[in-house]
């Protein structure tokens, strides 16, 4: 479980070894690496394989879910033979099926066979994400204070502007992405108090909340405006679905904490210089959201003008792609688009539904379909059909612990507290 949230977060590992602080340089991105995206993915799968599961017959839980990825597959394929560029496509194609799918499929196959408890696997996994995210906010953090980009007179000496502070070489959406993932996973633990993942009553609240209160601070210096939606929508899903009473300790911990935390950010920091991108977000003049307006206009327009082929699999042009997942189905496949849309949120309500049918007695599937959702707003605003590893992955999670409870292979939780 290590293993996989290492894999799950390699594009952001990989842009490590490239850091140089000599010349750092936060809007060039590093070119795709086939050994950090395919190679060392695979030689990993290749070694839970040998190591976990050589000696037994493999199972797989088909479920609703196979149906939606599969009929995908299928249309992508042949799709890639209806776009101008029949080489792109049948690489994007592989891409799909090679690099962002195996995260669904292997993370139902390894949770199924590998003979332990499903929480001391998702505790697992969701330890390494949380430690990652926190290396990775401290290398962040020291590459900006190495440029003295904390100091307000940064700008003005060398005229410019970083609008995000995140590790340089990758798009600071992935390195967001992995800080928005451990806060919800942490909030969750912390808010129940670790019941949700079966952990012993924890003395270390308070380290815990300052740790959370660290990745806030970074998500916000990120300045993802689309992740730090994610991660709100995320939590308010969670809140709503499990609510209960914090104690009175835990308050005043949270407010002490808070309270101390902004005091520190109002009084010792430039707002302006941190967080302006943020703030700008609902000006007319924005960058970010005039180019993203412009793009949605393209994809209307060719939708409209070809309604029912569409494109065809990566079709846009120049290489482009709509940053939504349901216009990207529809501008690639057309009327079949339509199709995997209305697909895709059938199987949302079906987790939905599942979730509120389980969570008295399994809590867990809350947090899993807070996870499912956290990626899924994500997905809306960013990245094409391949790169939704994450959004992919907590689908495979899901649909498999929903198949345990079901089964009676998960024991009962409950998050109540006793009188």
């Amino acid at each position: 479980m290590y293993a996989l949230a290492m894999i799950l977060q390699s594009n952001l590992i990989r842009a490590l070894p490239h850091v140089d602080l000599s010349n750092v340089d936060y809007h060039d991105v590093n070119p795709q690496s086939v050994y950090f995206t395919i190679v060392l993915p695979y030689i990993c799968y290749f070694i839970i394989f040998i190591v976990h599961l050589r000696k037994k017959s493999l199972k797989y839980v088909v479920d609703f879910s196979d149906t939606f990825f599969l009929l995908s597959i299928v249309i992508m394929f042949f799709y890639s033979f209806v776009s101008s560029s029949i080489v792109n496509s049948i690489t994007y194609f592989f891409q799909y099926v090679l690099i962002g799918l195996p995260f669904y499929y292997l993370s139902k196959l390894f949770l199924f066979n590998i003979k332990q408890d499903v929480y001391e696997l998702l505790k697992d996994f969701f330890a390494a994400t949380i430690v990652i995210a926190i290396i990775m906010c401290l290398i962040a953090l020291y590459v900006a204070n190495h440029l003295d980009f904390l100091d307000p007179m940064y700008h003005r000496r060398f005229n410019i502007r970083i609008a995000r502070v995140s590790v340089p070489g990758v798009i600071p959406l992935v390195h967001a992405q992995t800080i928005g993932f451990a806060i919800v996973i942490l909030f969750c633990s912390i808010y129940t108090n670790g019941k949700i993942l079966k952990i012993p009553k924890s003395r270390k609240i308070v380290y815990q909340v300052l740790v959370l209160m660290f990745l806030v601070f970074n998500l916000f210096l990120a300045n993802a405006r689309g992740l730090i939606l994610s991660t709100v929508v995320a939590l308010i899903i969670f809140l709503v679905m499990y609510p209960r009473k914090i104690s009175k300790r835990v308050k005043y911990i949270l407010t002490s904490i808070t309270v101390g935390a902004t005091f520190y950010v109002i009084k010792y920091t430039n707002i302006e210089a941190l967080f302006g991108r943020l703030l700008n977000t609902f000006n007319k003049g924005d960058g970010s959201i005039v180019q993203r307006n412009a793009l949605y206009d393209k994809v209307i327009k060719n939708i409209t003008s070809n309604p029912i082929f569409g494109l065809g699999t990566n079709g846009f042009e120049n290489g482009y792609y709509p940053h939504n997942i349901f216009l990207d189905y529809i501008l690639s496949f057309g009327l079949l688009g339509w199709v995997l849309s209305i697909a895709l949120i059938i199987v949302l309500f079906y987790m939905f539904f599942h979730t509120v049918r389980l969570k008295g007695k399994h809590p867990l599937i809350v947090l899993l379909f807070a996870l499912v959702m956290y990626f899924f707003i994500e997905t809306l605003f960013s990245f094409t059909l391949w790169m939704h590893k994450g959004f992919y992955l907590s689908i495979g999670i899901f649909m498999l612990c929903k198949h345990l409870i079901v089964t009676n292979r998960i024991s009962t939780i409950s998050l109540k507290q006793k009188k």
